[in-house]
């Protein structure tokens, strides 16, 4: 019988590693009525995944959403034979399918579910789950639908970077995405439960991210005094310009402009990147200082956008065409952003700061990185040389100083203390 040659043809090339003629003899087979077992199957899904040809994982795929009589052995097996022997290998080559073809991942997404309680492979749930997470093309409610048959707390496996250093743990990052999901699609409490746990873990290197959500959480439902509480304490766990940022956008919501622009100048102030990355922060800041009637500074910023984006070959806008401007070069480039960066200080110092206190530089320690000020009045603060706004190298004994205080944790001494939030040169 032809098939039976196909077959053994197959089964040759398979032991060989010919994945790709492996399958298209498999394939020849099934053209000529051949009729596969579980067992089989099994060999041909594998084939498929193995010559990792997205033509024979989509006929591997369309064979699997048929499961009739025409190519499957029904009369010595049933479907669900079928589906309980061929699962494992059949959700893997699924996996393959999402990640070569994401646009049709609803479709592959719908047969997971389908099979997934055929396979417990936890493995299996979490490595999804990662590329899942990151595919713009989701179905929410079937993703929801997945989610909700998985339990991060059954992961525990540490994730290392490549110089060997922990970075997280699998349990740590399922749990993180899917309260980022349930927060988007409004499960709040699911999404808080989980930010609870893992803020409960002894070492949580999640622990700047999921207080964040947290705070996105409250913003989604206009709670702004918990998400700026919450912001604040993301920024204690791990200082980042982009927290700057979003705190300012908070701010902005709420109509308090001032503090939304003291923000801003912060993000600009504490970031060490690339301009190019910054073009939604300096988008902001020019609302701003247009309001202010902050015209140099529009113009000047107005220059360093179009120049980014002119070098970079990104679309410019013709409300940016269209605005003054002075040229701005290779050569001085650096120097026009410095003098930007002052007049930002100066717009802050000016217009910005209304809770401002005024001192002076008492001790500096840059190696233990703090130092002191002491406040007209004698009394004494303790500052980071993260709260620094200008170049620690510019700061010398006995300058003038503006400053704000906040109250922080002190991981050393297991304690809220006051501190100084931000210091800069008057």
């Amino acid at each position: 019988m032809m098939e039976l040659n196909h077959r053994e043809n197959g089964d040759k090339l398979y032991q060989e590693g010919k994945f790709q003629e492996a399958y298209e003899e498999y394939r020849k087979m099934l053209q000529e009525g051949g009729k596969l077992t579980p067992h089989f199957n099994n060999r041909l899904l594998a084939c498929a995944r193995k010559s990792k040809k997205l033509d024979d994982l989509s006929h591997a795929f369309d064979l699997m959403t048929n499961i009739s009589d025409e190519h499957f052995d029904l009369e010595s097996n049933s479907v669900a034979d079928f589906k309980a022997n061929n699962a494992s290998t059949y959700l893997w080559l699924l996996y393959d399918l999402i990640k070569a073809d994401d646009f049709n991942v609803n479709l592959y997404l719908h047969e997971v579910l389908d099979y997934l309680d055929y396979c417990d492979d936890k493995n299996y749930r979490y490595l999804l789950a990662k590329i899942l997470f990151k595919n713009p093309n989701l179905n929410k409610k079937l993703f929801g639908e997945f989610l909700d048959r998985l339990d991060f707390k059954d992961y525990s496996k540490e994730l290392k970077s490549q110089d060997g250093n922990t970075i997280a743990s699998e349990y740590e990052q399922l749990g993180y995405g899917m309260a980022k999901y349930y927060a988007e699609v409004g499960e709040y409490s699911k999404a808080e439960e989980i930010c609870a746990d893992l803020l409960a873990l002894k070492e949580a290197k999640y622990k700047p991210f999921v207080i964040n959500l947290q705070s996105e959480i409250a913003l989604f439902q206009k709670d702004y005094t918990r998400a700026i509480e919450k912001k604040k304490q993301a920024l204690e766990a791990k200082e980042d310009w982009f927290l700057y940022h979003q705190l300012g956008l908070i701010y902005r919501e709420m109509g308090e402009e001032a503090k939304a622009g003291k923000y801003f100048t912060f993000a600009l102030l504490k970031n060490r990147q690339n301009l190019g990355y910054l073009n939604k922060l300096l988008v902001d800041l020019r609302t701003l200082y247009a309001g202010l009637g902050e015209g140099e500074a529009v113009k000047l910023l107005d220059s360093l956008l179009y120049y980014e984006r002119k070098k970079n070959n990104w679309s410019v806008s013709e409300e940016l065409e269209n605005a003054e401007k002075i040229e701005i070069t290779e050569e001085n480039f650096r120097k026009q952003y410095r003098t930007f960066r002052n007049l930002c200080k100066k717009i802050l110092k000016e217009k910005l700061l209304a809770e401002r206190k005024e001192g002076i530089v008492k001790s500096i320690n840059p190696e233990r990185r703090f130092g002191f000020l002491e406040e007209r009045g004698g009394k004494s603060h303790h500052f980071s040389t993260n709260s620094l706004l200008d170049d620690i190298r510019d700061i010398a004994l006995n300058d003038r100083v503006y400053f704000e205080l906040t109250e922080r944790f002190n991981p050393k001494k297991n304690i809220r203390e006051q501190t100084c939030e931000y210091v800069i040169k008057i």
